[in-house]
């Protein structure tokens, strides 16, 4: 059988007993978090949209706006943050594309509505 002296036990204890600790605000909803001791960590991690879902869209730039990728993002991250998403996530890619990753929003069509150049 597999032996370690007692400070690796209580080492090991304790490295998983922080851990749990610190994963702990992942279980609560925001308003249970509100709830806790103060001594209790509250930040969540932010899940990505495999965890968590929602919505991906890839968009073309006009070719005669190639230099203005940067305030295309700018204005569409603008827009999605004003609307309330959390974290949405847009970058610039090769060609002119932008991709646009907006975590809980499951209507893909509401976020084409939304990035349209009429919404």
């Amino acid at each position: 059988m597999l032996y370690f002296s007692r400070w690796k036990t209580v080492l090991i204890w304790a490295v998983v007993l922080a851990g749990l600790i610190l994963a702990l605000p992942n279980v609560f909803t925001q308003d249970q978090l509100v709830n806790l001791p103060d001594w209790l960590p509250k930040k969540q991690l932010a899940l990505g949209l495999d965890l968590e879902g929602g919505s991906r869209i890839g968009l073309q730039v006009d070719k005669d706006h190639l230099p203005d990728t940067d305030a295309t993002i700018a204005v569409l991250s603008r827009r999605l943050s004003e609307l309330g998403y959390i974290n949405p996530h847009v970058v610039s890619q090769r060609n002119g594309r932008v991709l646009v990753e907006v975590p809980g929003l499951y209507d893909s069509q509401l976020l084409k509505d939304i990035l349209s150049p009429d919404g």
